[in-house]
């Protein structure tokens, strides 16, 4: 590792630098077998399991692996093979945000300044309006049957949380496996003494279950998310001493990384939920109550945008460099070329914020609706402390108002387009496929002026081109004068 004194033949690279020798077979065979093991037999459950009254997560951790080295021919070509897995059995906790038991029929509550908790059944009361005389919910439906379906889809609290009289926290252990593969072949060749082959082959690949995106669908918890990573790396260099004081290097490779996050889409949600009146020629339509986050109310498989998102991106680097080695005197010259081509694709449903490549309705009071004072409870004050709602409960009462009685805020969808800008159907991905040139060259000294004095100097020149998408699908900025 050299974080001083940079060398100009590490182009690409800022900061320190690093190189890295690996294993190679020799003319005597070696080998070795390895494992690691570990389990919940001898784990303490935690303090916040214990707390719910929930058993002890299940653990089992084993890594293993080997590797081999040894002649194809004596002196001459040479094998090497490495492989490790892992095999993780993992849990980890989990909360969300569900309906309390009163929720679930339509009855509101808020806690008032005397102690008594304030019970607003939206079907029957009539202590809203300015007079506190009219009908909360002058249908008189009160929880609409689409939301009863949903909220019944969902666990009841079985900890602490929310705000206690609405919501609670449904805490569980959530299983979440990882499975790993990682594998070295590497084969070398002495074809004389002034020229010689090393190849190798590199390929991890990792499997894993996220707790992000969630399903507590009948109070089964399980990931609704995967997240494969796949990682290969074939390489070849050729070693030529052309003369006693001249070496030339040659190397070629190519890294192809790949990763995904698997999320459950509210389309696909929606469908395992199959909620009535939530089905459309367009697929079905996800509801999520209250923005369907654990800060207000959770949805029985989330569906928000930062937790129900798919982000993927396929990775490549064509690499070819060529460097040359010239002593001369007591200077030591090197000086060559490194070729990049950066193929780059990224594909995923959402922006960031906001939207999301499915169809989604929030019921909530969020930017769109608004509940009007004829169907708010007067607020409480020094005279009215019945009937009547405290002043940090208004927005509150009208998120909740929203949710159980099915009033939509907004419905959205992100939509795609292709390069003539015409829509695509819903649930295309935002795709660019890229690529991209990177080209340096370099030469350095190191001048031995005495034993103890070397002087190193050189000069590295690169540059990248700009990234150019293949489909059309590249904004330009353009001026017009």
């Amino acid at each position: 590792v050299n974080v001083a004194n940079p060398s100009a033949t590490l182009m690409r690279g800022s900061g320190g630098q690093v190189s890295l020798i690996g294993r190679r077979g020799s003319n005597d065979i070696h080998g070795a077998l390895y494992e690691y093991l570990q389990n919940n037999d001898l784990n303490a459950n935690t303090w916040d399991a214990n707390r719910a009254g929930l058993a002890k997560a299940i653990i089992h951790d084993n890594r293993f692996g080997g590797r081999l080295g040894g002649p194809l021919q004596k002196n001459k070509t040479f094998y090497f093979v490495n492989y490790e897995g892992r095999r993780f059995q993992s849990s980890t906790q989990v909360t969300r945000t569900v309906p309390t038991a009163m929720l679930r029929q339509g009855i509101l509550q808020f806690p008032l300044s005397n102690g008594s908790v304030e019970q607003i059944n939206l079907k029957t009361a009539s202590i809203c309006g300015p007079s506190g005389n009219l009908a909360c919910d002058p249908r008189g439906l009160g929880l609409d049957p689409s939301v009863s379906a949903q909220f019944a889809d969902m666990p009841l609290p079985n900890l602490a949380g929310g705000d206690g009289y609405n919501t609670g926290s449904y805490f569980a252990n959530l299983a979440t496996p990882i499975g790993t593969d990682f594998g070295v072949v590497r084969l070398d060749h002495v074809f004389s003494e002034k020229l010689t082959l090393n190849t190798s082959f590199t390929y991890w690949r990792t499997d894993s279950i996220s707790s992000g995106d969630l399903s507590i669908l009948n109070g089964n918890p399980q990931s609704a998310e995967t997240t494969p990573q796949r990682t290969m790396v074939p390489t070849a260099q050729l070693t030529w001493q052309i003369s006693p004081t001249w070496l030339n290097v040659v190397r070629a490779g190519w890294v192809r990384d790949t990763s995904q996050s698997n999320a459950t889409s509210p389309t696909k949600a929606a469908g395992i939920l199959n909620i009535p009146g939530t089905q459309t020629a367009d697929g079905p339509v996800a509801l999520t109550l209250g923005g369907g986050t654990s800060a207000f109310l959770d949805d029985p498989i989330d569906m928000d945008t930062q937790r129900a998102r798919f982000q993927a991106q396929w990775q490549q680097d064509w690499q070819f460099d060529d460097d040359m080695t010239k002593i001369v005197g007591k200077h030591q010259i090197q000086y060559g070329v490194q070729v990049n081509k950066l193929p780059f694709t990224h594909a995923r449903a959402d922006k960031v914020v906001g939207s999301i490549t499915s169809l989604v309705a929030d019921l909530d009071q969020a930017s769109y609706l608004t509940i009007p004072a004829a169907n708010m409870p007067v607020t409480c004050n020094s005279t009215i402390t019945s009937n009547c709602l405290p002043s940090n409960q208004i927005t509150n009462y009208a998120r909740y108002y929203a949710a159980v009685l099915g009033l939509v805020d907004n419905v959205s969808v992100l939509e795609a387009r292709n390069a003539q800008l015409q829509p695509q159907p819903f649930g295309t991905f935002l795709r660019d496929v890229t690529n991209q040139w990177a080209t340096y060259f370099y030469a350095q000294d190191a001048w031995r002026i005495r034993p103890s004095l070397t002087l190193y100097y050189g000069l590295n020149y690169g540059w990248q081109s700009s990234p150019t998408e293949q489909n059309g699908l590249q904004t330009i900025m353009t001026l017009e004068i």
